[in-house]
Parts: structure tokens; sequence; C-alpha cells
């Protein structure tokens, strides 16, 4: 279990990396811009980025304390594991859609942010991934 233990905690902050990345980048964009990109973000994927670095911050926080848990906090982390989960395939959906959306915004937004869409929409894969990973992981968290 170790290695698949370390294989989610890394997954996780990677994608927490991806997230804080695409948060940089929207602060980025132009005025008119920035709020519609931030609106679509927090409706397609669910949560706000603040949300998003909490959760998984928590997440990674006590999955690299996992041996110490024990049963309620073990459940709890289960349960928010299989919540996180599902923001995950709502997050991998979102970046499939970026590349649509960047081309009917390319007027705005240039050719590199449809370069850049394009780019995370093949990131959906390893986000997809992670999630299965995690559920492969929940049944030795709170078992």
């Amino acid at each position: 279990m170790e290695g698949e233990l370390s294989q989610v905690i890394d997954g996780l902050r990677e994608l927490r990396s991806a997230i804080e990345t695409t948060r940089n980048t929207m602060n980025s964009l132009p005025v008119f811009a920035r709020g519609f990109a931030v609106q679509d973000f927090e409706q397609s994927t669910g949560m706000g980025f603040n949300s998003w670095l909490n959760s998984l911050d928590s997440a990674v926080s006590r999955l690299a304390a996992l041996e110490s848990l024990r049963g309620e906090e073990r459940r709890s982390l289960a349960e928010d594991l299989r919540k996180l989960t599902q923001y995950i395939e709502r997050y991998a959906r979102y970046l499939e859609s970026l590349p649509d959306k960047a081309r009917m915004a390319a007027a705005f937004l240039g050719e590199e942010a449809v370069r850049g869409a394009l780019e995370a929409a093949k990131y959906a894969a390893r986000v997809r991934e992670l999630k299965s990973s995690i559920e492969e992981l929940l049944p030795r968290i709170s078992g």
C-alpha cells in the first residue's frame, strides 16, 4: 500500500500545482475575461480555487499521516476522498472543454492560450488516473 499511497500523494500535489497554475494564469487575464474564466472554472469543477487548494492540502496532509489515523479519522478521510474524486472527475471534464472555449475566445486570449488549452485537455487523462488510484486506495483507508 505504501507505493500506492505515495503515488496518490504525489498525484494530489501535482493536481494542486496545476490548479494553482490555472489560478495564476486566470489572474493574468484581462479584467473583462478574468471574471468569466473564474466563474466557468468554479461552475465546471464545483469548487473555487481556495476550496480546491484547501481540500487538496487537507487530503495530502492526512494521507501523509495515514498510519497514525484511527477509526473515525480514517473514515472521515475516506469520505472526503470519495467526495474529492467526484470533483476530480468534474475537473477532468473541465480540462477537456478548454480547447473549444479557448478557440471561441482566441481573438481575446491569443494563440498561446489556445495551445495551452490543448495541453490542458491532454492532462485530463492523468487526472482520471489519479481518480482511479484514489478509488483503489479507498477500501484500505476506511477498512
